[in-house]
């Protein structure tokens, strides 16, 4: 192991360095899993696995009997909720919003511990990692481990998809795929710039010296994700339901005409409960953005005379415009699948990609839905290679630190 300097010129962004500029973590790296060392080695393995700590005990045992415990227990059973019932539906409510305390408690628990410690990268300038290369055995086994996830998960998943489309391709249909993908398109694009805005707004009003209550509100939307899309997609359609409702009895009374649904049963609807469901999502991303920019930033743009408006426009969005778009693309995704939300909220005779694929999928008509199913994939993988970009161009840049006489 490199001998690592604790003294101050050994520190470079609150990180330890060794002689040649690179990190390396202070208790060193650890020996690596017993699964895929070479060569086997059955006894370690077994000790990594059953072992205490290991694998499995204590932590992942303690999230199976978590899952299995809830599933006995805690989960109706599906012959209930067959029928549209507010017994099991009350059972579904309180066992979710038990998990949503205890999230909420973990996450000011460590919001508690940190308190008010901050860490900032005070340079953008990154060492490019030296590759290493492989050959014989090791280049095999590498190959294998990193082509096998994208072989079985992917290309072959997506190989019959394509055949499925192909195979049961009708130019009748096209005309409805195409208007499916636009309705797709549509909620997705609304969703992903919405949740960008907010999530942008949220996480700039925190930094910029919130009160509390609104920190802790800006906090609070991340627990959207961990809500089930059918329960938040109730928790929308209520409220909205009960302003047209409101809405219509103004009107009836004051001008003597009905205004029907104006929100509920509308893309207003459906884009709302996607915003909710996923702006933790562009949250998370600008937070972490935000987090690049330090005090001394923000402190020279005052000086300068900027306000927060102008400090956000001016410098804090060119900094963070990577993040806020990897946010925007993470929501884009998600909202192209999503299923339940969409179900529940969309309007009449609305048909999305995804509801295509689940009616046809319902009914074992795999050849049919392919297509759909098949544009979904699509329509995911696009924005990981350029998710893939933006993180290799923020890791490109000159030295961190300067090099010693005679090196480069």
């Amino acid at each position: 192991m490199a001998n690592i300097s604790k003294e101050k010129e050994g520190w470079i962004d609150g990180m330890p360095r060794d002689e040649k500029g690179y990190w390396h973590p202070e208790r060193g790296t650890g020996p690596p899993s017993p699964l895929f060392a070479w060569p086997p080695s059955p006894v370690e393995a077994f000790k990594y696995l059953f072992g205490f700590p290991g694998y499995l005990f204590p932590w992942n045992t303690i999230y199976f009997g978590i899952a299995i415990v809830t599933w006995l227990y805690f989960q109706p059973a599906l012959s209930r909720c067959v029928t549209f019932q507010a017994d099991w539906i009350l059972e579904m409510f309180v066992r979710n919003l038990v998990l949503l305390v205890v999230i909420a408690g973990l996450i000011w628990a460590e919001r508690a511990a940190r308190r008010r410690r901050r860490f900032h990268h005070t340079s953008g300038r990154y060492r490019q990692l030296d590759p290493r290369r492989l050959s014989g055995r090791a280049a095999a086994a590498a190959f294998l481990a990193c082509a096998l996830p994208v072989l079985l998960g992917f290309l072959l998943p997506s190989a019959v998809l394509a055949w499925y489309a192909v195979t049961a391709w009708e130019p009748g249909r096209l005309p409805d795929f195409l208007l499916f993908a636009e309705h797709s398109l549509t909620l997705a694009g609304i969703a992903a710039l919405a949740a960008s805005a907010f999530g942008l707004a949220l996480a700039y009003g925190a930094r910029a010296g919130a009160p509390p209550l609104a920190q802790g509100a800006a906090r609070f939307v991340s627990l959207g994700y961990a809500v089930p899309g059918a329960v938040l997609a109730l928790g929308v359609m209520i409220p909205l339901a009960g302003l047209d409702r409101t809405i219509d009895a103004i009107a009836r009374a004051e001008f003597g005409t009905s205004t029907g649904l104006l929100f509920s049963g509308t893309l207003f609807a459906v884009s709302a409960a996607l915003t909710v469901r996923f702006l933790a999502l562009a949250y998370g991303t600008s937070d972490a953005g935000l987090s690049k920019v330090t005090p001394n930033i923000d402190s020279a743009a005052r000086t300068l005379g900027h306000g927060p408006f102008s400090r956000l426009r001016r410098v804090h969005l060119p900094i963070v415009r990577g993040s806020v778009l990897t946010g925007a693309l993470l929501v884009f995704v998600d909202s192209m699948k999503e299923l339940p939300m969409t179900l529940i909220l969309r309007p009449f005779n609305y048909e999305t990609l995804a509801t295509d694929v689940y009616q046809f999928a319902s009914d074992e008509l795999l050849e049919e839905c392919a297509l759909s199913a098949l544009a979904i994939v699509l329509a995911g993988v696009v924005p990981v290679v350029l998710l893939t970009r933006i993180i290799r161009q923020s890791r490109a840049g000159e030295d961190l630190i300067p090099h010693g006489p005679g090196e480069r």
